[in-house]
């Protein structure tokens, strides 16, 4: 437990029990989790917190691994090259001037929680995730983009994905269900870009219990069955349109008061449409 500020830039350790490192802005830009001798990123396996504050930025080299615990990175910036594994547990990354960026997977079957001021991936380099259930903020620029496998959940439950300022897109795609939880509290519905579209794709059902708005483009919506059970506004676009890609009209079990103006057949995403 290094709760102290440490003055160093490169960081590996294994734990029973929990783990705490916070690293002193003084003296290094960026703290990078790597490998020390035999000791190859940071493992905890006994239970317990995994916690590390890496001042203006984190770079994942080496696996983050938590036996079922949960994981937090806080820091300026954040690049995920290896795995973060939190197995049941929950990961909460915290890129407070910067991005959440890079290929590793992230895995907390419990739940995962994203917040950035300049990204959480990217469109043309989405982050890779596994988890039930699901949570992003970005607030300044750049995109939301997540791929993710709800596997063995039956669903992913999308609490929120909102970006505040910019142009940025938000695209989410699961394999299996996916299911937009009425999180309660927020100020605009649970998926919402402010000056970008929107774009929610799911192998299995796609089920809205909270709305979609998308101020500077589209909102696409994909599912092998499609519900909204939001009895207004559930899918808000001024200034664009919103399309919804099923396998048939009978995959549609419910739209409130969504009114379409287009059908059309024989149309697979990401076909155009008319």
């Amino acid at each position: 437990n290094l709760d102290e500020y440490n003055d160093v830039n490169f960081l590996a350790g294994s734990s029973i029990g929990g783990f705490r490192f916070r690293k002193n802005t003084s003296c290094c830009s960026n703290l990078t989790i790597g490998s020390v001798g035999t000791t190859n990123g940071v493992t905890n396996s006994g239970g317990g917190l995994v916690w590390i504050d890496g001042a203006e930025g984190i770079t994942v080299a080496a696996p983050i691994v938590s036996g079922g615990s949960d994981i937090k990175l806080d820091t300026w910036n954040i690049v995920i090259d290896q795995p973060i594994d939190a197995g049941a547990g929950s990961v909460s990354l915290w890129a407070s001037d910067g991005a959440i960026t890079g290929p590793g997977l992230i895995t907390g079957l419990t739940s995962i929680d994203l917040a950035a001021n300049n990204g959480i991936g990217s469109i043309g380099a989405p982050l890779q995730t596994r988890t039930a259930q699901f949570s992003a903020e970005n607030y300044l620029s750049g995109d939301i983009a997540i791929i993710n496998n709800s596997s063995p959940g039956p669903f992913l439950n999308v609490l929120r994905a909102q970006i505040w300022g910019g142009s940025g897109q938000v695209k989410i795609e699961n394999t299996g269900a996916m299911k937009l939880g009425a999180d309660g509290g927020e100020l605009v519905g649970g998926v919402a870009s402010f000056g970008g579209g929107v774009t929610l794709l799911a192998s299995g059902s796609l089920t809205l219990d909270n709305s979609v708005y998308a101020g500077g483009g589209d909102i696409v919506l994909k599912g092998a069955g499609f519900t909204n059970n939001v009895p207004v506004n559930a899918l808000y676009a001024p200034a664009g349109r919103w399309l919804i890609y099923v396998p048939n009209p009978d995959s549609v079990t419910e739209k409130s008061d969504l009114v379409a103006t287009l059908y059309q057949y024989s149309t697979l995403y990401p076909g155009s449409v008319a």
